[in-house]
């Protein structure tokens, strides 16, 4: 093979076990979505009501996480208000 050139993997990755970069949030994202600072979004990450990983020293949300999350906090709200 000649130098600098790439082999391919055995098996490719399937295109849905990979997350897209634009599916995975900063809390600084998080934040300017929900409209909250990012000191409040990172206290609901710590709570653990909010999944989320850190990437080295930076805390990342998946963006399905955040949907779900958004969605159990309204349903909660739904049955608080009836």
């Amino acid at each position: 093979m000649p130098v600098g050139a790439r082999s391919s993997p055995a098996e490719p990755v399937a295109a849905a076990a990979a997350p897209t970069l634009s599916e995975i949030l900063t809390l600084d994202e998080v934040a300017a979505y929900l409209k909250i600072s990012k000191k409040t979004v990172y206290k609901i990450v710590r709570s653990g009501a909010l999944p989320a990983f850190k990437a080295g020293k930076h805390w990342r949300v998946r963006s399905d996480e955040l949907g779900a999350w958004i969605a159990r906090g309204s349903k909660e709200s739904g049955r608080q208000s009836k």
